[in-house]
């Protein structure tokens, strides 16, 4: 009689390692899966920053442009160079060359 207990007493003990293995291996199989994801977002985060740091300089850089722009610096550099304006008592001179 005691080989009729033995057997399912190693059945249980087969069957509770499997579901120890199971378990472990879907515990193990998750965790792969959130390194993985962590990392994605981990270069996604990189990847963003630098965007956003381009995006923050283009910001800076069309700031000073437009302070600038609004100077009375500008506005006399304009006057002189395209609108071909001169200051009261000035002569504007155009050089016109000849081929």
């Amino acid at each position: 009689m005691s080989p009729v207990r033995s057997k399912p007493g190693k059945l249980a003990v087969v069957f509770t390692i499997g579901v120890i293995l199971i378990l472990t291996g879907s515990l193990v199989w998750g965790f792969a899966q959130q390194v993985m994801r962590a990392r994605k977002i981990l270069a996604e985060e990189a990847r963003l920053e630098q965007k956003v740091a381009a995006a923050q300089a283009r910001h800076d850089a069309l700031v000073k442009q437009l302070e600038y722009i609004r100077s009375d610096e500008y506005v006399e550099r304009w006057a002189r160079t395209e609108a071909k304006l001169a200051r009261a008592g000035e002569v504007v001179v155009i050089v016109v060359e000849e081929d």
